[in-house]
């Protein structure tokens, strides 16, 4: 007993012993800290900067606190002012700078032509040696007012409705039983199945609801319904019935916005002839507008061509709207299959290039933009021997007036708005009030993906580029190919980073060269010319006399 006493007695003098010594420590930091010559000299520096800041006239702190955030507040506007000066005149330097003519070949290349030195034996295909190519252009909606005009009393007050009911029939078999066989789909509904088991397993704490999750054949059965709900969901449901009577109501609508429809004689007898090789055709339009799902669909109908298959983006897929698509060959495929929505869901991915793969191999036509990421699947079917070849249809439409209206939010940097049931019926209400002008549809000829692929792998092995290229620099197959790039991930691409650099080249320079031949055949409406003339001749402005003489010189000249 008298050894614990001891013991804290101890440790009691201990304790006040450390106090006091800490205590002295203190004392001596404060002794130092006011006599010490230098930081009397910093705090005479503080107390100088601090009554510039609060204003001494003033006297009031709260008052010099408040000016000084005004005062910042200001140099923030006046930034922002400065830097809105700065790109409101990166925006009119067009006007205020020297005039620039655009650059004007010596002779116009015929239109609609394969490239000669990137596809030389399809720019000799599916031609008719027999005529030339005089640029006709058809009005496809008179095809039935001239086949019918000599009929009787029905087929001539209701040439459009008798043309709809005597089109082609056409067989679509269903792809989705043959995509639920799909080796790979079944492989990703297997991986899904183990990547759902460890997760569970990770996360087991015992419960009877834990050993429920670690069950396989529930899981898979939970997996299985879900992918076969995906497949629902991305796949079409073509119908003639429906076709036609889309084909009807849009002959309607497009003879009530519009003057015309019109698309060249000789590239429908280039469509034509490739159709009966046997080779499925791949159509590939520039994207102008959403009215150009059912417009390319409705001219290749009524010239009597197959309807293609539409990848549609799933924004689409709206209430009676995006069931009337899908009847018109409407397949939705996800707008974004980035981050974990990608990575995490084989499933999809499978799903869609199963979907796709089947597709073609029925001889189904197939059409999607290029912004799609579509075109690296068909790309690999064709390097892993699943089709022999497909026909590539760059396409291009053009308006006078897009239908679509303007795109102010979207330029302005505002998220896109999903479509709904009444928006999409506002939209079509006022585009059937409103003038559009003409319509144009060109179809370029139809390039073999063999073909493309065999000249950019020659290219690749020689590093070096032909003599004269037709396309320019950044669109040639033969350039730059060794150069360094550098690849972000596609937001809508169906591979991410698990293919070769190769692969993703040449997938880039097909669909650069692709792009170029669309947009190098695309009709010139009437409005395109007058903004030339408007931008480039009239820069200053004109009288409406002086400019329609301006406009229709430079017609003649084109």
């Amino acid at each position: 007993m008298d050894t614990m006493i001891s013991v804290w007695t101890v440790v009691e003098h201990v304790r006040v012993a450390s106090g006091a010594a800490e205590l002295a420590i203190f004392t001596a930091i404060l002794y130092w800290f006011f006599t010490s010559s230098r930081v009397a000299d910093m705090l005479e520096v503080v107390g100088e900067r601090v009554g510039g800041w609060c204003g001494r006239d003033t006297g009031s702190l709260r008052q010099a606190v408040r000016a000084r955030r005004r005062h910042h507040q200001n140099d923030i506007y006046t930034k922002l002012e400065a830097e809105n000066a700065s790109r409101t005149a990166s925006l009119y330097r067009v006007k205020e700078g020297p005039i620039t003519p655009a650059p004007q070949p010596q002779t116009k290349p015929p239109a609609g032509l394969a490239c000669g030195r990137c596809a030389p034996l399809s720019r000799e295909s599916w031609q008719d040696p027999q005529s030339t190519d005089t640029g006709a252009v058809i009005n496809i909606l008179d095809i039935g007012r001239q086949k019918y005009a000599n009929g009787g009393v029905v087929s001539r007050y209701l040439c459009d409705l008798v043309q709809c009911f005597n089109l082609t029939k056409y067989d679509y078999k269903d792809i989705v039983p043959s995509v639920e066989k799909e080796e790979s789909f079944l492989k990703a509904i297997e991986e899904t199945t183990q990547e759902e088991l460890k997760k569970a397993k990770a996360n087991d704490d015992g419960s009877p609801k834990s050993k429920a999750s670690l069950d396989y054949s529930s899981v898979r059965r939970r997996v299985e319904a879900k992918a076969k709900k995906v497949l629902t969901d991305i796949s079409s449901a073509m119908s003639n019935n429906v076709l036609r009577l889309v084909a009807w109501v849009t002959h309607k609508a497009v003879r009530r916005v519009a003057r015309g429809c019109g698309t060249r004689a000789a590239s429908v007898e280039r469509l034509r002839r490739a159709h009966a090789a046997g080779l499925p055709l791949v159509f590939v339009p520039l994207h102008r507008s959403h009215f150009d799902y059912i417009l390319v669909t409705f001219t290749l109908y009524l010239v009597g061509l197959r309807p293609p298959l539409v990848a549609a983006g799933d924004n689409m897929r709206i209430p009676f709207f995006g069931w009337f698509l899908r009847g018109c060959g409407a397949f939705y495929i996800r707008r974004r299959v980035d981050g974990s929505e990608y990575h995490g869901d084989p499933v999809y991915k499978s799903a869609l290039r199963s979907y796709i793969l089947n597709s073609l191999g029925a001889n189904n036509n197939l059409e999607f933009f290029i912004e799609a990421g579509i075109l690296s699947v068909i790309m690999d079917a064709y390097l892993d021997g699943t089709i022999d070849d497909a026909l590539l249809v760059p396409v291009t439409l053009n308006y006078d007036r897009l239908v679509d209206g303007n795109f102010v939010r979207e330029q302005l940097g505002m998220p896109k708005q999903m479509e709904t049931f009444w928006s999409a019926l506002r939209g079509i209400w006022r585009t059937l009030n409103t003038n559009h002008g003409s319509i144009r549809v060109d179809f370029n000829q139809p390039i073999s993906l063999k073909e493309l692929v065999t000249s950019f792998q020659k290219y690749q092995h020689y590093k070096m580029p032909i003599e004269s290229p037709l396309t320019p620099p950044n669109n040639n197959l033969a350039v730059n190919l060794d150069r360094q790039i550098l690849y972000n991930h596609s937001h809508s691409s169906l591979y991410g980073d698990d293919v070769s650099t190769d692969h993703k080249m040449m997938v880039e320079a097909i669909g650069r060269h692709l792009v170029y031949d669309a947009a190098s055949s695309t009709a010139l409406m009437c409005t395109n010319v007058v903004a030339y003339v408007v931008l480039t001749e009239r820069r200053a402005g004109c009288a409406l006399a002086a400019l329609r003489e301006a406009v229709c010189a430079r017609a003649a000249a084109l």
